[in-house]
Order: structure tokens, then C-alpha cells, then sequence
């Protein structure tokens, strides 16, 4: 019994090792036949994308490939396939950098229109995949600024801008601005094919780059110390994509200072007195904007936005001494609490505009009409560039809108050249009472536009002057109508002509020069006003 017990233990145990074999001998074909699927799939989905190249011969990804390209070639072959609104001409590299700054190493190739079409091509060579990531950067910025050029006056050409197509492929980038948006992206990536000169190859990862603003060194300030009011506020700060911040019922645009773009502006204002030396005396006038003002003094922090104060000093110690420079920062913080900033919009109103007006005429010496002595008239409510750009938001409370009328109103006469090249006949203010919440600030000399010419026909000698400009000169020109016989007006970004020509044929006592200072950090406007006195052959 004991024996038989035995032989039968010994075939369990044998049974058992038999059945542990056949599960790891199946595991081990099931993983085979896994291995074998996956590398299967793998080898099919490497064939399509072979196949897919060969049957296209077009880059699927431009980004992931290194391209030999003669850029000159490719310019070429876009511009005459994709349509545009105005014909593009090839500027100088020397102007296109001022209105572009890649990197000394890249070569820039820009082709533009007219000054009202936002049509455009631009070709970048970098030197290498690292700088191709930082003149990319500079690209998307020069964009962004070239937008907001447009938004107000052009909102049609605006769009154009925002719709770019962009190319970027190893070194190479290519933006062009069209309506012919789908057929310039095909045009393109057919153009890169055709223009590759060495086989495509694989890039390796590109190198990141921090792109962030200079800071701001200046020395210790000897002006006598100012002491302002102060402003508090126990609101939350609520930040929005747009760069644009509300605290309480009032949105305020933040502001950076720039050193490389603010240093280029003060170039161009200097080579404008330069080139106009002995013809004109020249004034400068940078505007603060809002939130370097009335901004809450206890949210300053919060905002994270440059310190305007020595932005503007900065700024203002490199403009050439023969240059009249008129100082608003002192002025309008001493007004701060006073309703000189819109809460909805970007712009002062007509009594911060005011009070730069009487700045100036302290810089030239005359006497500035009393505030109290003007016709002052409200055009009722306004919601401007803020309110869109916060998404409608609810807390913002309406602007009243109101103006104040040149004390020879009814001997003035305005007509200005429109985006179209025709002549129309405005007035200085113009009667918005009728007019959409949102247009309200085109009262002041009907809008922005290329070329307007303002007479005075009470006044009997030939004073005269050109301001230069952008829409923050809007609000301001109107008191300079009871000064001067003409005014010219010139907004650079419009206008296409060359101001050393024009002041030829128009000889002028004053050159007045006003921008606000977020303009200072827009490379594409300070390039744009670069061509006033630079050949770009017509643009």
C-alpha cells in the first residue's frame, strides 16, 4: 500500500511540471507574436511616410528639416504667384532692419506696399538654428506691432496681419501677408522644394531662448524731487492675454521698456533733426500712458509693468541737444487724480492732451489758452480699445467723452488724404454725438490719416508747423490751431513720402514730433517712422 501510495505521488508531481512548461511556453508565443505585430505596424507606417514624401515631394513638417536656399530665388518665385492688393517692392536691408531687428548674422529680405496696405513678404537666413528661434521671436513681435498699427485705422488690413502665413523651416523663415492665404502657403512649400540646393536632412533640437526685456539703468535723478497725490485702491487686479489690466471699473495697457527698440527711437528722432537741420526747429513729446500715471500706487507691484519715470529719463538723455524736448511726466502726474486717461481706451482725453499743450508752449515760449476760456461739449458715451480687449468685461465703467473747441473754430478748414489717395474735407472736431460708443475719438481732425493739412484763416502771417504723429496727436493738434497759420500733419505710419522733400516744397517754422511711450517699444512703428528721412525707394 505504502509502494502504490508512493508511485502515485510521484505522477502528481510529474503532471504538475508538465502543465508549468506548456503556460510559459505559450506566454512565450503570445510575446512573440506581439513583438512580431508591433514591429510590423512600425515597418508599414514607416513605408506610408516614405511613400507619402515620394508622392508629394513636398515637406510634411518644414520645421523639422535643414534647407540650402537661395532666399533672393524664393522671394522671387512667391511674389510672382500669390496675389496681393498693392504691388510689393523690395527696401533697402539697412531700412528693413529698422523696422525688423533679427540678428547681425541673418540676412533679411522685405518686400511692402503702400503705406495703407498691411501686404508684405519677409524672408529671414539665420546663421543657425539658434538664432533662427530668436530673429522668429523678433518676427512675431514686429507682426503683433504691425497689427496694432492697423486695428483702428485699417481693421480690414489688421486682419491680413493676424491670418500671416508663417513658414519656418531649420534657418529659414518666410511670413507673407495676404488674402491669398491658402495659395501662398501652397506656393510657399513648393517654393522651398524647388529652391533646396542640398538633400533635406534632420535637424536636431534647436536651442531655447529666453527673449525677455532689458532693465532699465539710469542714474539718480537730480531734478528737484516732485511729491504727487496718491492713489489706492482696494480692488482685485484682473490680467487679460491682451496685456491689458482692469482694476476696479478702469483697464490700463501694460507697459515694458525695451533698451534695444527705445535706443532705435531715439536714433530716429535724432537723424530727423539731423536731416532737417537749419530748416525747422524739432520738439519731442513722449506721452505716458495710463498706467505709468493713475495707476493705483499700492498695485504697482501687481501690474509688474516697467517704471515710466525712468523709462522716460532714459529715453530723453539720449535725444541730440538740438532737439526741443517737452517734459509730461511731472506735468501729468501732478493732474493724476483729474479725468486725463479714458477707463475703457488707451488714449488720454482732451484735458490730458491740455495739459501737454501747455507744456509745449511753455517749451516755445507763447502764451497757452486758459482751460475755463474753452467751448467745452460732450459727445456723450464712449467704450473704447480696452473694452474690446478685456472681452466686453462688465466692471469697466463708460468714459463720458467731451472736447474742447479751438477758440477760431468757425475760421478753420481741414482736408486730408484718406487710404485711398482721395481728398475729403473734414473739420478739427467733428460732431460724434451720433456717432458708434466705440468711434467716439475720431472727433479729434477726423480720424487717423495719411496727410492732413489744417489753415487758419484768422491768423494773417505764415506760421506753420508739421506734427508727426500718432493717434495720441489727435487730441492734442486742435490746440495748436489757434497758433499756427497751417499745420500739416503727417501720420508715418499711413504716409508714404519723404519728409526732407516735403518741408522743401512746404517750408515749415516747427517740427513737432509726438508719440506715446509705448510706441518707443514697437519696433515696426519706430521703423516705420525711420523712413521719413531714409531712401526706401518710395515705400
Amino acid at each position: 500500500m505504502d509502494k502504490g501510495h508512493s508511485k502515485k505521488d510521484k505522477l502528481t508531481v510529474k503532471t504538475g511540471v508538465n502543465m508549468s512548461n506548456t503556460k510559459k511556453t505559450e506566454r512565450v508565443i503570445i510575446l512573440i507574436i506581439m513583438a512580431l505585430t508591433i514591429f510590423s505596424i512600425s515597418v508599414w507606417a514607416l513605408l506610408q511616410s516614405l511613400s507619402y514624401l515620394k508622392e508629394t515631394d513636398v515637406p510634411k513638417n518644414l520645421d523639422t528639416l535643414t534647407l540650402s536656399i537661395d532666399i533672393d530665388k524664393l522671394g522671387t518665385d512667391i511674389l510672382s504667384k500669390v496675389q496681393f492688393e498693392t504691388k510689393l517692392e523690395q527696401i533697402d536691408e539697412t531700412v528693413a532692419r529698422s523696422l525688423l531687428e533679427v540678428s547681425d548674422n541673418s540676412t533679411l529680405k522685405l518686400y511692402m506696399g503702400g503705406g495703407n496696405y498691411s501686404d508684405q513678404l519677409i524672408l529671414i537666413s539665420s546663421s543657425d538654428n539658434k538664432e533662427a528661434l530668436s530673429d522668429q521671436t523678433a518676427l512675431e513681435q514686429y507682426l503683433s506691432d504691425a497689427k496694432k498699427s492697423f486695428d483702428t485705422y485699417l481693421p480690414e488690413q489688421a486682419k491680413k496681419i493676424s491670418d500671416t502665413v508663417l513658414i519656418k523651416s531649420g534657418c529659414y523663415t518666410v511670413a507673407c501677408v495676404t488674402n491669398d492665404i491658402d495659395n501662398a502657403e501652397k506656393v510657399i512649400k513648393n517654393s522651398f522644394k524647388k529652391n533646396t540646393n542640398s538633400e533635406i536632412k534632420t535637424n536636431t533640437e534647436p536651442d531655447v531662448i529666453n527673449s525677455t526685456a532689458s532693465s532699465i539703468e539710469v542714474s539718480k535723478n537730480t531734478d528737484k524731487q516732485m511729491k504727487y497725490k496718491k492713489i489706492y485702491s482696494d480692488e482685485e487686479v484682473i490680467s487679460y492675454p491682451s496685456d491689458v489690466i482692469i482694476i476696479g471699473d478702469t483697464a490700463y495697457e501694460q507697459y515694458d521698456y525695451i533698451e534695444n527698440i527705445a535706443v532705435k527711437y531715439t536714433d530716429t528722432i535724432n537723424n530727423i533733426a539731423d536731416a532737417l537741420k537749419e530748416k525747422s526747429d524739432i520738439y519731442s513729446i513722449i506721452v505716458p500712458t495710463s498706467i505709468g500715471i493713475t495707476l493705483p500706487d499700492n498695485k504697482k507691484n501687481e501690474a509688474n509693468s516697467s517704471n515710466q519715470k525712468k523709462a522716460l529719463e532714459k529715453i530723453i538723455s539720449n535725444i541730440s541737444s538740438d532737439i526741443n524736448v517737452v517734459p509730461l511726466y511731472n506735468k501729468l502726474m501732478q493732474h493724476r487724480k483729474e479725468y486725463i486717461y479714458f477707463r475703457t481706451d488707451h488714449h488720454w482725453t482732451c484735458k490730458g492732451a491740455y495739459y501737454a499743450y501747455s507744456e509745449f508752449c511753455k517749451s516755445k515760449q507763447i502764451t497757452p489758452n486758459k482751460m475755463k476760456d474753452y467751448k467745452k461739449v460732450s459727445f456723450g458715451s464712449f467704450m473704447g480699445s480696452f473694452y474690446k480687449e478685456t472681452e466686453q468685461s462688465e466692471s469697466l465703467k463708460k468714459d463720458q467723452f467731451y472736447v474742447y473747441y479751438p477758440f477760431s473754430n468757425k475760421d478753420l478748414t481741414l482736408e486730408y488724404t484718406n487710404s485711398d489717395g482721395v481728398t475729403v474735407k473734414g473739420n478739427v472736431i467733428e460732431d460724434a454725438s451720433n456717432y458708434g460708443e466705440s468711434l467716439k475719438y475720431s472727433a479729434f481732425i477726423d480720424g487717423d490719416n495719411p496727410l492732413t493739412i489744417i489753415e487758419n484763416n484768422a491768423i494773417q502771417d505764415n506760421t506753420s508747423c508739421i506734427v508727426i504723429k500718432e493717434s495720441f496727436g489727435n487730441s492734442f493738434i486742435p490746440y495748436l490751431t489757434d497758433h499756427y497759420k497751417k499745420i500739416y500733419v503727417i501720420d508715418y505710419r499711413y504716409w508714404n513720402g519723404n519728409l526732407v522733400d516735403f518741408i522743401d516744397e512746404n517750408p515749415v517754422d516747427d517740427v513737432i514730433i509726438i508719440n506715446n511711450i509705448s510706441m518707443t517699444r514697437n519696433s515696426y512703428q519706430v521703423g516705420k517712422m525711420s523712413l521719413l528721412v531714409e531712401d526706401s525707394n518710395g515705400i
